[in-house]
């Protein structure tokens, strides 16, 4: 599945996650994890589609003085003000005029932006297929990662969503 131009909605993005969430391949009785694959400097990363509320193309952010790099700011998104954090200063890449989308997450109810270079959409993944606790360089907090695999022959980093967000907290408050 690609994401196309048009942003999903809360609904179409929820009922996707159900549908996706957990699921068991009926043939092979292989338990899947479907997950939001995006891309930072040329590299493959995924949050869990249960984490998200939509994804938007890039939009004007208002900077915060006085706010840690990563903070990229605020931004309007439906009346609602979305803080947003750029994952390339996270994870110590250099900052890229490259970014083209934002993954807009709800945990608790709490939404919060990150900007990403691209996304590829949902995909399915074997949850046997991740090796956990393994010990990559990657300039990504170890704290952050749920498990590596593969994607298109490289590796994908897929992130916990809650440990990062903890991690900013001291950013922001």
């Amino acid at each position: 599945m690609k994401f196309t131009e048009q942003p999903l909605s809360k609904t179409e993005l929820t009922q996707r996650a159900h549908e996706y969430q957990n699921a068991i391949d009926t043939e092979s009785g292989v338990e899947q994890q479907f997950l939001l694959v995006f891309s930072l400097g040329g590299q493959w990363f995924a949050f869990s589609s249960h984490e998200l509320q939509e994804a938007i193309p890039l939009q004007p952010i208002t900077s915060l003085p006085h706010t840690h790099s990563t903070v990229a700011g605020i931004l309007n998104l439906r009346g609602h003000l979305l803080l947003t954090f750029d994952l390339r200063l996270l994870f110590e890449m250099p900052k890229s005029t490259e970014s083209e989308k934002i993954i807009v997450t709800d945990q608790n109810s709490h939404l919060t932006g990150f900007i990403v270079d691209s996304i590829e959409g949902i995909s399915a993944f074997e949850k046997n297929s991740f090796q956990l606790n393994i010990q990559i360089s990657t300039g990504v907090d170890p704290l952050f990662i749920q498990g590596v695999s593969k994607y298109q022959n490289s590796p994908l980093l897929w992130l916990s969503v809650d440990k990062i967000l903890e991690h900013l907290e001291h950013f922001i408050n």
